[in-house]
């Protein structure tokens, strides 16, 4: 009877006792296992040097599909991110790296751009150096189920850093006139914070002008609910940017909702739109608080047009 086959060799059962961690990664890859090879250089503090090493492992997933360029860019890493690129033999092999995507549909120059940046200093760096080794910056983010496109670079730039869209646009990238609609306005006012406020004026005066009619400020005005609170001085000039392209404080939405309805009562956001024309009060204020008399008759005497009130709690006129 013929003896057993050996059971084949487990590569992380080797001498971890080599001389640098570049000895095992090497074993581990060149025995084919590319996977545990990508764990241990993603798990490991030290740079691996080895260009063959590098580009091997060019296209292998970790976990939620992340490449090993793509784990350098989010840990803000320009050196390593340079590495990877110089380890792709042509200028065709980088752009194929630079176009792959993550489970999320992220590639490297999204996540660059991104607002968890910490550093703007280093996300320059990093998108300069994906930009200049082929990133292509209008590439789109697409939902990976549907397929549909939901943001390019500059989106996500558009939320916190003038410097970075600015360097977008000298690429390509388009601030406005998107053939999908997508709006760098828009997506600064719906990021839901005071930096997203103070990119507004910014933007406008990058260039930027889409904002899929009043949405922008509505959005604005419905995110002042969320903790978005900038300073008074802060709103009124995002609010006065938005004006200057277009948006006004007083058109209502597909729910005859004016932007003054959204705000946060007493908000920065509010007293912006009243220095701008804004109503001090709506009927839909009145409505929501029909409840409650002696708010009613404040918001009154401050001006809110009780003709065709209709509070839904009673079925009829007030």
């Amino acid at each position: 009877m013929a003896a057993p086959a050996p059971a084949p060799a487990v590569p992380l059962a080797l001498d971890v006792h080599a001389d640098t961690l570049d000895h095992v990664v090497r074993a581990v890859a060149r025995s084919g296992f590319l996977p545990e090879a990508l764990r241990l250089m993603l798990g490991s503090p030290e740079h691996l040097h080895d260009p063959e090493l590098l580009y091997r492992t060019r296209g292998v997933r970790g976990e939620h599909g992340t490449t090993l360029l793509m784990c350098a860019v989010v840990r803000c890493d320009v050196a390593r991110a340079g590495e990877i690129l110089a380890a792709c033999p042509t200028p065709a092999a980088r752009v194929e790296l630079l176009a792959l995507v993550d489970d999320e549909g992220f590639n490297a120059l999204q996540l660059a751009c991104a607002p968890q940046r910490l550093d703007e200093e280093a996300a320059l760096r990093l998108v300069l150096l994906l930009l200049v080794n082929g990133a292509d910056p209008q590439a789109p983010r697409r939902d990976p189920t549907s397929g549909r496109i939901r943001s390019r670079a500059i989106h996500f730039a558009a939320t916190w850093s003038a410097r970075l869209v600015q360097r977008l646009v000298q690429a390509g990238a388009l601030i406005d006139g998107d053939v999908d609609g997508a709006s760098t306005l828009l997506a600064a006012a719906s990021a839901g914070t005071v930096q997203g406020v103070r990119m507004i004026p910014r933007l406008v005066a990058l260039g930027a002008r889409q904002t899929l009619g009043n949405e922008a400020m509505i959005v604005v005005a419905k995110y002042s609910d969320k903790g978005a609170q900038p300073t008074e001085d802060e709103a009124v000039a995002a609010l006065a940017a938005l004006v200057s392209v277009g948006c006004s404080v007083t058109q209502p939405d597909g729910e005859g909702l004016v932007p003054q309805d959204y705000a946060a009562h007493d908000s920065s956001v509010e007293r912006a739109l009243v220095s701008l024309g804004a109503p001090v009060a709506t009927t839909n204020m009145l409505a929501s608080s029909v409840k409650e008399p002696a708010k009613v008759h404040s918001l009154l005497a401050a001006g809110a047009p009780p003709d065709g009130l209709v509070p839904a709690s009673y079925g009829g006129p007030l």
